[in-house]
C-alpha cells in the first residue's frame, strides 16, 4: 500500500503566523507532450530574494526540466507564494536543537493539510543558515523513529538563493542543479551515490556532480506518486 504522503496545502499556507503571503501568481503547465509527464509544485519564495525575480526562477525552472526531460518528465504547473518570513520564526529555527529534529519542522508545526503536491521553501541569503536539502519518504521514516514525528516535512525541500550557482557546488559542472537534486531525493526517494558524474554523486572531484540521471535512477522518479499526466 502506497505510504500516504503529507505536504502542504497553499491555501492553509495563508493561516499560518510564521510567515505572511505579499503575492501569488501560477505559472501555467508547458503544453503536452507525447511521452513527458508533469511534475506539479507548489513554491513559497522569500520576497526580495533572487528567487522571487521571475527571470531567475524561469531560468531555473527551465534548467530543472531539461535535467528531468531525461527521465520522460518536466516540471507541470507552479504555484507561487511570495512571502516575509515571521522574524520570531527565523530566530527559533537559529536557536534550535538538533534533539528536536531539522528546524526547518518549525515551519510546519501549525500545518496539518495532507496530500497536495511537492513543496519548495526557496530562502533568500539572510534569513536562514545555508541550506539545501529535501525530506523524502525514507528520510522522514528515519527522523521520526530517531527524533521527532517529521512526516509534516515529507515531500519538502528546502534552498537557499545562493545554491542557484553551480559554482557553489565543490564538484559541479555547468549541467548539474541543486533545485533539481533535491527534487530527485524526493522523487526517487533516493540519497546520494559514490559515482562521478551524475546528479545525485556524492564526490567532490572535477565534474563529479553533473546533470546526468541513470536509467535506473529515472525507472525510480517515474514511481514518484506526484507525477501527473497531462
Amino acid at each position: 500500500m502506497m505510504i500516504l504522503l503529507f505536504v502542504l496545502s497553499l491555501a492553509q499556507a495563508q493561516d499560518t503566523a510564521n510567515w505572511q503571503v505579499v503575492g501569488e501568481r501560477v505559472i501555467s503547465a508547458p503544453a503536452r507532450e507525447a511521452g513527458i509527464r508533469h511534475l506539479p509544485l507548489d513554491l513559497l519564495i522569500e520576497s526580495g530574494s533572487k528567487w522571487s525575480q521571475a527571470t531567475n526562477l524561469k531560468t531555473q525552472l527551465d534548467k530543472t526540466s531539461r535535467i528531468l526531460r531525461q527521465c520522460g518528465v518536466v516540471i507541470g504547473e507552479v504555484n507561487i507564494q511570495t512571502v516575509v518570513w515571521n522574524p520570531k520564526t527565523l530566530l527559533e529555527m537559529e536557536n534550535a536543537s538538533p534533539y528536536d529534529g531539522p528546524n526547518e519542522l518549525i515551519l510546519m508545526r501549525t500545518v496539518q493539510t495532507p496530500v497536495l503536491k511537492t513543496l519548495g521553501f526557496l530562502y533568500g541569503l539572510n534569513s536562514v543558515p545555508s541550506t539545501a536539502s529535501a525530506y523524502n519518504r525514507t528520510s522522514v521514516r528515519r527522523l521520526s523513529s530517531h527524533t521527532v514525528d517529521a512526516t509534516p516535512l515529507c515531500e519538502t525541500f528546502h534552498i537557499t538563493e545562493h545554491h542557484m550557482d553551480y559554482r557553489r557546488v565543490p564538484g559541479a559542472n555547468a549541467t548539474y542543479d541543486t533545485f533539481a537534486h533535491e527534487l530527485v531525493h524526493l522523487m526517487g526517494d533516493v540519497g546520494h551515490i559514490e559515482v562521478y558524474g551524475n546528479l545525485m554523486s556524492a564526490m567532490d572531484g572535477r565534474n563529479s556532480k553533473t546533470g546526468s540521471l541513470t536509467t535506473d535512477q529515472c525507472a525510480l522518479i517515474n514511481q514518484y506518486p506526484l507525477i501527473v499526466t497531462p
